[in-house]
């Protein structure tokens, strides 16, 4: 029965991501390790790792929606004037006991980006067909005392992507 709970309560944190009020004083900041990422070439995939540090800036706790530890997060590309998600990464779907980020605290992550190339059958893929540009985190699962935050409360500083000598 426990186990069916927490399965509810991030059920019902997901879904409620897209409702929060996006007028909201900051809750979090979340800045990456670095301004400038280079893609490497694995075996059968584009690989980066992106280290993040959440910062609550708020008075009251921050809670991180999790399984195992992991930090949901998707990655968007500026097109144009618009951000369209340009990687999503396969995560478990326990319910972890949420992290919880008290007043003034801090939470790392690290973020690893794994795509496959276009021409095999490694998943997930990178979602737009040129990979260097300005990119931002969005993190999925966060939520405050008083509910889901804002995308705007869970996206990160800008960044850039290369491919390098890919």
């Amino acid at each position: 029965m426990m186990k069916l709970g927490r399965s509810i309560s991030l059920s019902l944190l997901m879904a409620s991501l897209g409702c929060a009020d996006s007028t909201a004083p900051p809750v979090v900041t979340l800045q990456t390790d670095s301004q400038a990422y280079t893609l490497t070439a694995g075996p059968a995939s584009y690989q980066v790792t992106i280290g993040l540090q959440l910062t609550n800036v708020s008075g009251g706790d921050v809670f991180i929606a999790n399984c195992n530890g992991d930090f949901p997060a998707h990655l968007e590309k500026l097109v144009a004037d618009d951000w369209v998600v340009a990687w999503t990464g396969v995560w478990n779907l326990c319910a972890s006991p949420a992290i919880v980020v008290k007043p003034g605290g801090q939470y790392q992550a690290l973020l690893h980006i794994s795509a496959g190339y276009p021409s095999n059958n490694v998943y997930p893929k990178w979602g737009t067909p040129d990979i260097p540009g300005q990119y931002r985190v969005v993190a999925e699962t966060l939520a405050g005392s008083s509910g889901a935050l804002a995308l705007e409360q869970r996206t990160s500083n800008t960044f850039t992507i290369s491919t390098g000598t890919l």
